[in-house]
């Protein structure tokens, strides 16, 4: 069974374009929660390519970060190489050799649902400091409204190829009850949930990168990947080459 994690390494400067980032209110929200002083000691798992680094480092706090993507890894570290208080280390979250209850803040953007869920959130607790704050969060790109016609254009050329990529976006309050409850169930307190949005405008390259960022994506061959891009060009162009893209992203907090 192909491990759709390792798509995401096939090609980190595209991965990077193509992903939308994360708000700032996210990052004072989660800075506040934690009330860190600078010096603390965040861990970020599964970096990428460093989209949600900066604003930690930025903050005073050192960044242990954690990469399973060679490429990935290397990307981030010649990014950050400039930090002092940045460490990447390269491999499997679950199998790295880390220090127990070493740390005040564990986060982690878009990557935490690749890990099994009962083992993954009991590392978090033995990793964390008593008291210490768990914060994941994710990013959702779906089209923004208005283009309904658009959307089950694009929905018909997807379920076509066999591309598991949906224009629409998630049922939120559903998602954000389970996942808060999620943090619950495993022993954390004082749970927040938090929800964003912002939109932007794409042109028929901005939206092909964004299709590129997901590892489903990768999992098609060559020739697959060229024709699902081919298609997709060929219907933005009759919908004038413009697509209204709403970036939705949902963090959690929790205390260990």
């Amino acid at each position: 069974m192909q491990d759709l994690r390792k798509g995401f390494d096939a090609d980190p400067a595209g991965y990077e374009t193509g992903r939308p980032g994360y708000p700032d209110k996210l990052f004072t929200d989660l800075l506040a929660y934690a009330g860190l002083n600078p010096g603390g000691r965040a861990l970020e798992i599964g970096i990428g390519t460093g989209q949600a680094t900066l604003p930690l480092l930025q903050a005073g706090l050192r960044v242990d970060a954690v990469e399973l993507g060679p490429k990935l890894a290397a990307f981030s570290r010649q990014k950050f190489a400039r930090w002092p208080a940045f460490y990447l280390h390269a491999g499997d979250f679950m199998e790295l050799d880390l220090p127990a209850q070493a740390f005040d803040l564990a986060f982690s953007a878009s990557a935490f649902h690749w890990l099994p869920k009962g083992r993954a959130y009991g590392r978090l607790r033995y990793l964390l400091k008593p008291g210490g704050t768990a914060a994941l969060f994710w990013a959702h790109s779906a089209l923004g409204p208005g283009q309904e016609l658009l959307a089950q254009e694009l929905a018909r050329v997807y379920a076509s190829l066999g591309f598991p990529f949906s224009p629409a976006a998630p049922d939120f309050p559903r998602r954000m009850e389970r996942k808060a409850n999620g943090l619950r169930k495993r022993g954390f307190k004082g749970v927040q949930a938090h929800y964003y949005e912002q939109s932007r405008q794409l042109d028929a390259d901005g939206y092909i990168a964004l299709l590129r960022s997901s590892a489903h994506h990768h999992g098609l061959g060559p020739d697959e990947r060229l024709r699902l891009e081919t298609i997709i060009r060929g219907v933005l162009e009759i919908y004038g080459n413009k697509v209204l893209i709403r970036d939705r992203y949902d963090l959690y907090l929790g205390r260990s």
